[in-house]
């Protein structure tokens, strides 16, 4: 067992993202802890996302609280999820304002996984709106969504970087509601390298305020919680939500574990998935071996993989050495060229300046990105 005891309350977040785990050997703490303690514990859950989780804990008896450490939980619980219900409408709001103009889309992340891969959606709290498009449609996409009163966050680089590059783009409604609209999962090499043919090739779908919505297929929802858990926090570690939405969908039994690692396979994603797995594997402490989580604890990245992979971690996707790396990865002298003229004269200079600086160094980088290395 792994004592729990006298670590940081904090720390015990990760013991309460494991409640319904049966092979989980993290142990608990015996008696309730100390009230500043507990407002510690409850910050962190409320950070990662995971109060539906602390409170199963306490109903439960996994971690044992007063009284009023349960309100307290309770109430923190019903302020998560009166946040997600005013975003499940805006949701819906969006999905019926895409419906009349012809625009098929895809639910991703908070409300897909919470309403298609844990037994009750209160479990899995979200703080915003993912959609994705296909990159044909994107401009279409922003164009009914301004429309409609949302406002985009950032400019274009260049017309048709969103299309053909770029991850996708974020929107914000009046009331402050944002929206994270996707032509793929992540900025960087692998926005290129994800088949958007695959992740149009299936779909899930989950009824939310009567309406039939649709989201990625299981095996696609977790390669993009892989994805958003490896190469989309940066340097940072990923909320716990996502670690336990990677150990739900690896370890249902309706998960093609064969079709999952053909589709990494095809997008040059390995890497991806093993540290994924392997992560949420060791931070919940998970005993139960599966064909997915023995797979990864074996995996050996090649030597692409691991430098595309030290790309994402060092924090750098969306930086001069993400977009020479995408350069690279870009097959063909059309295609690079577009990419390049999208860097080197954005739609705005000033912002092209402060991503990747000067366009001479712009253009030194770019030009050491399509030689290579000597």
């Amino acid at each position: 067992m792994t004592a729990l005891l006298d670590a940081d309350p904090r720390e015990l977040r990760t013991l309460a993202a494991t409640v319904g785990l049966l092979g989980c050997t993290l142990d608990a703490p015996r008696e309730p802890l100390e009230e500043s303690d507990f407002a510690a514990l409850l910050q962190a859950c409320a950070e990662d996302r995971i109060t539906g989780l602390l409170l199963e804990s306490i109903e439960t008896g996994r971690i044992p609280a007063t009284d009023d450490q349960r309100q307290d939980s309770l109430e923190a619980h019903s302020a998560a999820m009166a946040s997600c219900l005013r975003l499940d409408g805006f949701l819906v709001a969006t999905h019926r304002l895409l419906v009349d103009a012809g625009i098929t889309h895809r639910v991703l992340k908070g409300a897909a996984a919470a309403h298609l891969d844990y037994p009750d959606p209160s479990l899995r709290s979200y703080g915003d709106v993912d959609l994705l498009v296909r990159g044909t449609d994107i401009d279409a996409t922003v164009a009914a969504l301004t429309h409609g009163g949302l406002t985009r966050c950032q400019p274009e680089l260049r017309p048709g970087y969103d299309r053909r590059f770029g991850k996708g783009t974020t929107l914000v409604s009046p009331e402050g509601l944002e929206l994270d609209l996707h032509r793929t999962f992540v900025s960087g090499p692998y926005a290129v390298l994800v088949s958007e043919a695959d992740l149009w090739a299936d779909t899930d779908t989950f009824v939310l305020g009567g309406h039939a919505v649709q989201a990625l297929a299981r095996e696609a929802r977790l390669l993009h919680a892989c994805f958003h858990a490896t190469v989309g926090t940066g340097q940072g570690p990923a909320r716990l939500s996502t670690v336990r939405d990677i150990v739900q969908l690896t370890l249902d039994p309706d998960l093609d574990p064969r079709a999952t690692l053909e589709m990494a396979g095809r997008w040059r994603a390995e890497a991806v998935v093993a540290h994924a797995v392997r992560v949420a594997w060791t931070t919940l402490q998970v005993a139960d071996e599966t064909t997915l989580s023995s797979w990864a604890r074996r995996y050996a990245p090649d030597a692409w993989s691991a430098r595309t992979l030290e790309v994402y971690r060092s924090g750098h996707s969306a930086d001069a050495p993400g977009a020479w790396a995408t350069l690279r990865t870009l097959a063909g002298w059309r295609e690079r060229a577009g990419f390049l003229a999208a860097h080197l004269a954005p739609l705005s200079d000033a912002q092209g300046r402060s991503r990747h600086g000067s366009l001479t160094v712009r253009a030194r980088r770019a030009w050491g990105g399509i030689r290579g290395p000597r």
